[in-house]
């Protein structure tokens, strides 16, 4: 009886998630056909299927030992399907828009993936099967395996659709001018970038691909170093946490210095531990080799070596190997490896090192220790800090050793405490402190697993509803920025939307004047580098390249505003301003958001007359999503101030 009753059950939740997956699928269609965007159908139609779901999931896998209570479970359900929608809608978008599948064949892709995140969710969280809680480390590692999969799923398939944001346009403008060091950063980011556009196409999945593979690597140094501190069981928590932290998720995405960064300070981190505490003594090579190519990412792991040498000064064992010549060889190797970005600098007068230290210690006084705590709560979000608390607790020494517990903390507050030291005087940034955390996961993984105390079980219980937060918020942010959601309109001028169309619109104008004057037109970005980067980027992207390594248009023609004495950071050094505007072309096109940042009437004075004025309005399925203004002005011998006008 028992055995009939399991058999009509499997067959009547079998149905009824059949029946979900085909009214899901209908009513995408019928919102589509009303000429809703995708993104705003695919919400649309989870949303009661979501419900179905969950009647369905109750009925598939009953209560078990390890039951929540009815509100509980409610909760937990409906996070798992967030989370399904999200990966759902990165599915969509990639297959409708980077692999141009129809979107009804795109959603049969995206319901299996939904279905798939909301089966294996609920089975782990919702409503837990018996067998998968009887062992805890059996259960870490498949919660860790599940979680890290979908946050690696989740970035994969978004990283592909959403557009860059300023930063990661400008520093693939720093990979189509290939140098060994810039004014801003060494060249590590734009090598990379380089590598994977220059083979694979200008795509923004191929400028971010390089991110990825940088937390993966990062990821493989933190597991082992959790591993050889503590042991395997804490080694799978410290890949969790160093998968959801908000910081570390992000460097997984975004393409900018702080992702080669993060990979070489762990990887530094990694043999220093081996050589330090391991006794390992070929590990100096691999400190030395990793500490270089950090250097060439950013010039704030000298910090992790400053850390370093204040806990072999303090550490008795560790002293004595400052007597050997192998920390000095792997200095000697970090040293070689960083060498470009030397040389570079004894050409360009310093620039570089001078932009990162004495331009930023003489720079406008501001009080802004506020700010950097807010930063570091929104880094490592509340139960991250507190976690980082405790784990910096006196009363962890006894468990881990002192020696363990100096290495550990030291690396990561020696370079806090310089960031907190300079935001009592000076501006800090959001992203500063982030790699200084690396050191610290360790500790915190092992206090999820074994630590004791009360704030130690509290922030056991505190975790999981965390990291749900946390990736919920992320998938939603990706989901909102690649394919919108319902009611809610995008902020005015979001720098994260609209700028392949505003590209698009540009191009469609210069192509225009272009065939009107018989010459190339010089698009400038009137801000300090985010219009130019995006336009040339995007220019490039839809006009493509004559190879695989060639410049076209879009780079050799758009540049920054620093002809009006406003810092483009490196624009000025690759467009020079020593022959002005006409030494580049005859014809400008100045776009800038609101007419006050065009103000060209100085440029009468040389000759320049204005050939027309207008605005562009940047749009995604028709909604607007940005206003630009632009001025187009031609080089003339007859031109007088009357012809400027006033933009």
């Amino acid at each position: 009886m028992v055995e009939g009753r399991s058999v009509r059950g499997g067959i009547y939740a079998s149905a009824l998630g059949i029946f979900g997956m085909v009214f899901d699928f209908l009513l995408f269609w019928a919102v589509i056909s009303l000429r809703l965007p995708p993104g705003q159908a695919n919400v649309i139609s989870f949303m009661p299927a979501a419900f179905l779901n969950f009647y369905n999931a109750r009925t598939a896998f009953g209560r078990g030992q390890f039951h929540l209570s009815p509100q509980a479970e409610r909760m937990a359900f409906f996070a798992v399907a967030g989370a399904a929608l999200f990966l759902r809608g990165g599915v969509l978008a990639t297959a409708a828009r980077s692999w141009g599948w129809p979107p009804l064949v795109a959603l049969t892709l995206a319901i299996a993936a939904s279905a798939a995140v909301t089966y294996l969710g609920s089975a782990l969280f919702v409503f837990p099967v018996t067998s998968l809680r009887r062992s805890e480390k059996m259960y870490w590692g498949m919660v860790t395996v599940l979680v890290v999969s979908y946050a690696a799923l989740l970035r994969l398939f978004y990283m592909g659709t959403m557009e860059l944001i300023p930063q990661e346009a400008y520093y693939w403008n720093y990979a189509q001018h290939l140098d060994i060091g810039y004014l801003d950063h060494p060249p590590m980011v734009a090598w990379i970038i380089a590598l994977f556009t220059g083979v694979f196409g200008h795509t923004e999945f191929f400028v971010r691909i390089g991110a990825f593979l940088s937390w993966a690597i990062a990821a493989f140094f933190i597991y082992g170093l959790a591993r050889n501190c503590f042991e395997k069981s804490v080694a799978w928590p410290a890949l969790l946490l160093f998968s959801t932290i908000p910081f570390f998720f992000g460097i997984g995405m975004i393409m900018t210095p702080d992702a080669p960064l993060v990979a070489f300070w762990a990887g530094t981190l990694y043999f220093l531990e081996r050589a330090l505490l391991g006794e390992k003594r070929s590990a100096w090579w691999g400190v030395g080799i990793c500490a270089g190519l950090g250097l060439l990412s950013k010039y704030t792991i000298a910090l992790l070596g400053a850390g370093t040498l204040l806990f072999m000064l303090v550490d008795p064992v560790s002293r004595k190997k400052l007597l050997s010549i192998r920390p000095y060889l792997a200095l000697l190797i970090a040293f070689a490896l960083f060498s470009p970005v030397i040389i570079w600098n004894a050409q360009h007068n310093w620039i570089s090192f001078g932009f990162q230290g004495p331009r930023r210690l003489l720079g406008p006084t501001r009080f802004s220790l506020l700010d950097s705590i807010a930063y570091i709560l929104l880094l490592l979000s509340p139960t991250g800090v507190a976690a980082a608390v405790a784990a910096i607790s006196p009363k962890v020494t006894a468990s881990l050793g002192m020696r363990k517990f100096l290495f550990l903390t030291l690396t990561a507050l020696f370079p806090v405490a310089v960031f907190t030291l300079f935001s009592l005087f000076r501006v800090v940034k959001l992203n500063w402190t982030g790699p200084a955390w690396l050191s610290i996961i360790p500790i915190m993984a092992w206090q999820m697993v074994g630590g004791e105390g009360r704030l130690v079980a509290f922030l056991r219980r505190a975790w999981f509803p965390t990291i749900a937060v946390i990736l919920l918020v992320f998938g939603f942010a990706l989901h909102y920025a690649t394919l919108g959601f319902p009611i809610l309109a995008y902020p005015k001028n979001v720098p994260m939307v609209g700028w392949e169309d505003l590209a698009r619109q540009v191009e469609a104008l210069e192509d225009r004047w272009e065939g009107i004057l018989g010459d190339e037109l010089l698009v400038v970005g009137m801000d300090k580098y985010q219009i130019a980067s995006e336009l040339a980027f995007y220019r490039t992207k839809l006009t493509g390249t004559e190879g695989p390594y060639e410049r076209n248009e879009g780079v050799l023609y758009t540049t920054g505003p620093h002809f009006f004495g406003v810092d483009s950071l490196m624009y000025r050094y690759w467009f020079p301003e020593t022959e002005g505007l006409q030494g580049y072309a005859r014809a400008v096109l100045f776009v800038g958001r609101g007419p006050q940042r065009l103000s060209l009437r100085g440029l009468s004075e040389d000759g320049w007359r204005v050939e027309e004025i207008g605005k562009i309005v940047a749009r995604d399925y028709g909604i607007p999503l940005a206003g630009f203004d632009y001025v187009l002005m031609r080089k003339t011998s007859d031109a007088s101030a009357s012809d400027l006008g006033s933009p």
